[in-house]
């Protein structure tokens, strides 16, 4: 679903409020329902108020369509933007030439807009990402870094010194451009000894992302995938997604369904019962491309969890304290594109990863938290654990989805920091780098010209 609005339809679809208050005083009670516990981690973060955490997520519900705007409007001197959140909750916008006037007349009012000076605009970052892209490897990206303005050239964590030396020769006449290696984390890496058993199955209502009788498939459940030694492994469905072919999937990380345990084309359950199967040309465990599209498996004499609607849903399920967290299923309207989602975006995450894999005082569930970075996939301040890996990354405010969890912190146990998210991080893939792959792989094995696409409508 694409949607592109004017400035001025943005004003009058998201400044809200009182008669005769500006918008940022007042927090309407539909307002904070909208996206309860993304504004509990601005309120319990930044010490704001429920109005101002509105505010903060007003601006980002409409960046996309803003730098669109700004991107048209002012070609060679755009730089991209970033929301800050330690410093007010301000919109900075990049400039290689002129003042914050150029900008603030094109912002809607409850735009807190701060300008940085810039170097190269981004039609010239994207210039450079281009003439580097096609030497780049398996497991490499060239991401635009709008905060440092810079291109940026990831590399694995386990990236030779050799190989370093390399793209660092490669990128030496590109002005601007670093390379990086990625961090390692441990969700990405199948563990034996914490193999676990499917759990027992229960039917009916209430439901968990452990165990959950009544269909649709959710994204944020659990998914049982089988090992070659008889044990299961625990990831997390995702988002539903449909091809152009007719055909309904789930999609997860793709490293679940890879390494020396996985020999096998395997099916994957919940509460078992049958949900997907394995698509070798639809599966790459490579970050960041860390995916599998998993054709619904469909047996007549079998209830499958496909069937039901609505079809659009992923599953909140409370794994904190706030008394304003309430479980529930939440619709997914819309599909936000990688180079459209920016540093200080507020995002939740749901997995199901138990104490089983989770360590002791593990909770599981959904945690909300923040875009810290980008390495060609999508990094946060969000924790996560083993069994986690696929789950949906989701913006509660605008019903958006963005990626799917591939990696996170080395740990084991409850969270740490404040809300469970400051000291940690996790790398999550894009959903649109994802998509875009699974075309090209699919076209490339001659599968034909088959699009896939989020399920954003309640029937799909």
């Amino acid at each position: 679903m694409r949607r592109t609005l004017t400035l001025a339809a943005i004003a009058s679809l998201l400044v809200t409020g009182v008669a005769g208050v500006p918008a940022q005083a007042v927090a309407a009670p539909s307002e904070v329902a909208k996206a309860p516990d993304s504004v509990a981690y601005l309120v319990d973060t930044y010490g704001v108020t429920q109005a101002e955490a509105v505010r903060r997520l007003k601006v980002q519900a409409a960046s996309r369509d803003l730098g669109r705007q700004l991107r048209q409007d002012l070609p060679d001197r755009y730089a991209g933007m970033w929301l800050d959140q330690k410093n007010g909750g301000e919109l900075v916008v990049g400039l290689t030439a002129g003042d914050k006037s150029d900008v603030a007349a094109k912002l809607p009012s409850f735009v807190r807009l701060r300008t940085q000076p810039a170097t190269y605009s981004m039609a010239q970052l994207e210039a450079m990402k281009a003439r580097i892209e096609p030497s780049l490897g398996d497991g490499e990206a060239a991401v635009i870094d709008v905060h440092r303005n810079r291109l940026a050239v990831w590399t694995p964590g386990t990236a030779t010194v050799t190989r370093m030396s390399s793209l660092t020769r490669l990128t030496a006449a590109e002005p601007g451009v670093v390379v990086a290696r990625r961090q390692q984390g441990r969700l990405a890496t199948e563990d034996k000894a914490e193999a676990t058993t499917a759990p027992t199955a229960k039917a009916g209502p209430p439901c968990h992302v452990l165990i959950c009788g009544p269909a649709p498939m959710r994204g944020g459940y659990r998914l049982d995938v089988p090992r070659d030694d008889g044990t299961t492994g625990p990831c997390t469905a995702g988002f539903n997604i449909r091809g152009s072919n007719g055909w309904q999937y789930i999609i997860t990380a793709g490293h679940c369904f890879r390494g020396s345990n996985h020999t096998h084309i395997d099916k994957t359950s919940h509460n078992g019962i049958a949900v997907g199967y394995e698509d070798t040309v639809l599966t790459n465990s490579s970050y960041p491309k860390d995916y599998a599209i998993s054709p619904y498996q469909t047996k007549p004499d079998q209830v499958d969890y496909w069937g039901g609607t609505p079809r659009n849903l992923v599953r909140h399920q409370c794994a904190s304290s706030h008394v304003s967290c309430v479980s529930k299923d939440w619709p997914v309207w819309d599909q936000w594109n990688y180079e459209d989602i920016l540093l200080g975006f507020i995002a939740c995450r749901t997995g199901s990863a138990d104490t089983a894999s989770g360590g002791g005082g593990w909770l599981t569930g959904t945690y909300c938290g923040e875009v810290t970075d980008f390495n060609g996939g999508i990094v946060t301040n969000h924790c996560g654990r083993k069994g986690d890996s696929g789950g949906p990354l989701f913006s509660q405010f605008d019903n958006s989805a963005y990626g799917i969890l591939h990696d996170g912190t080395d740990v084991k146990g409850p969270c740490y920091g404040a809300n469970g998210t400051n000291e940690e991080w996790s790398d999550f893939t894009a959903l649109s780098v994802a998509l875009d792959d699974a075309w090209l792989q699919n076209w490339l094995n001659g599968g034909g010209d088959i699009d896939y696409e989020l399920i954003t409508s309640a029937n799909g």
